[in-house]
């Protein structure tokens, strides 16, 4: 146990021996005051002569006990620690005033009686039986603080140890022999019971913080047991709140991947639809990542091309017919600089065999770059539209050639019949 804990402990002791002392004390004062009476009987019943001046004393002395008996009562309040040493010198003062009260019978029975009585012996043993039965009563209340006995005993014995000296007969010194027996026993036994009660004490405080520390930690471990089973609650709670979600996710993640596939579906029938649209239609998309210099072409078969623009632009020009070549590049650069709102030409081209193929080109920007109006990317389409200008001719031929003739003009087919 370190300093610091040894003095704690012995300032705590001391505490609760002077908080114990103020109940004892109490029955100190009442045990004295019927010690007193008791004493005035036995003198009422056999000293009834010679009784006058002890009746004086005892009296005063039972009044005056029975004044000091509210004290501890009074005491009871101020237990708080600032008022520890007052009421130590209060509980002192007690003591000594006790202890001069029993001095004071003392001599009254001693230089009052021996003149009248026959035997000495009588005397001393009524001197005996009352400060024996004062002595024995301190050593119950009060060896607790060693100084509330020795307030007792110092002030009752003293008369006693002068007598020794003032009536020195031959007689009286058995009677004295053994007084001096009985204090230094009463004194030997006042020290060794108030080296127990210290020990009692310190071991009742230690046996005090251990139930509190036990007590504490009781209390802890049941704050625990609820703290855990509030977790385990919670715990319960969230795994059902789980399970619940999951649920619901599983059933979300149903419904989406069934919305998925007849989404995928619909995709796939519309894919397979505006695949044979363009097929039909002799349509291929195109996507120009201007940013990126890539072009990206479908074909009929859904597959697609990238190529670099540069190089692509580049072979498109010089196979673009001579008369189409510059109003292909004007138009072009018109909607990339935003002159137009979508860029449209018909031009022909040539194709691999040495044959000139009309084509229908149409495309947008669709995004540009908010701060220099820069185009970023451009979509559109190609349509093939050779067999559309050769039909457009012959219809054109057609017409002007009925235009021009002056007779009719019949066309037989392979029965002879006649058609317009």
């Amino acid at each position: 146990m370190s300093g610091l804990q040894e003095e704690y402990l012995q300032h705590q002791t001391k505490i609760e021996q002077l908080r114990l002392s103020i109940q004892y004390i109490r029955w100190y004062l009442v045990s004295l005051i019927l010690l007193c009476l008791i004493s005035a009987i036995i003198f009422f019943c056999y000293f009834t002569s010679y009784i006058t001046n002890f009746i004086w004393s005892i009296g005063f002395t039972i009044l005056t006990l029975t004044c000091l008996l509210f004290v501890p009562k009074l005491l009871t309040h101020y237990r708080d620690i600032h008022f520890i040493k007052k009421t130590d010198l209060v509980l002192q003062g007690i003591c000594l005033a006790s202890g001069i009260l029993m001095g004071i019978n003392i001599i009254v029975l001693h230089f009052s009686l021996p003149d009248t009585l026959i035997s000495v012996s009588d005397v001393h043993i009524l001197i005996a039986l009352f400060i024996t039965s004062a002595h024995i009563i301190g050593l119950t209340f009060l060896t607790q603080q060693p100084r509330y006995f020795y307030l007792l005993f110092i002030p009752s014995t003293v008369p006693l140890i002068i007598g020794q000296f003032t009536h020195s007969q031959i007689t009286q010194l058995p009677f004295y022999f053994a007084y001096n027996l009985a204090f230094v026993a009463t004194l030997l036994c006042a020290y060794a019971t108030q080296r127990n009660y210290q020990k009692i004490s310190q071991l009742l405080f230690k046996n005090k913080q251990l139930v509190q520390v036990a007590e504490q930690h009781t209390q802890w471990a049941e704050e625990l047991c609820v703290q855990l089973q509030q977790e385990v609650n919670k715990s319960k709670d969230i795994e059902a709140q789980l399970q619940f979600n999951n649920h619901l996710l599983e059933q979300k993640v149903r419904e989406r991947t069934y919305d998925l596939t007849k989404m995928n579906e619909r995709l796939e029938s519309h894919h397979h639809n505006l695949a044979f649209a363009h097929e039909t239609a002799g349509i291929r998309p195109w996507d120009w990542d201007i940013e990126k210099q890539k072009l990206e072409i479908t074909f009929f078969d859904q597959q697609k091309q990238t190529q670099n623009t540069p190089l692509h632009l580049k072979s498109i020009l010089e196979r673009i017919h001579p008369n189409d070549r510059k109003l292909f590049d004007e138009r072009l650069k018109e909607h990339l600089e935003g002159k137009s709102d979508h860029f449209n030409i018909t031009f022909r081209i040539l194709r691999r065999n040495g044959s000139w193929r009309w084509i229908h080109d149409v495309g947008r920007v669709i995004s540009r770059d908010p701060k220099t109006n820069k185009a970023l990317r451009m979509v559109g389409m190609t349509r093939d539209i050779h067999q559309e200008k050769k039909d457009q001719e012959h219809l054109r031929l057609s017409a002007i050639v009925l235009e021009q003739a002056a007779e009719g003009i019949f066309i037989l087919d392979g029965l002879c019949c006649t058609k317009i």
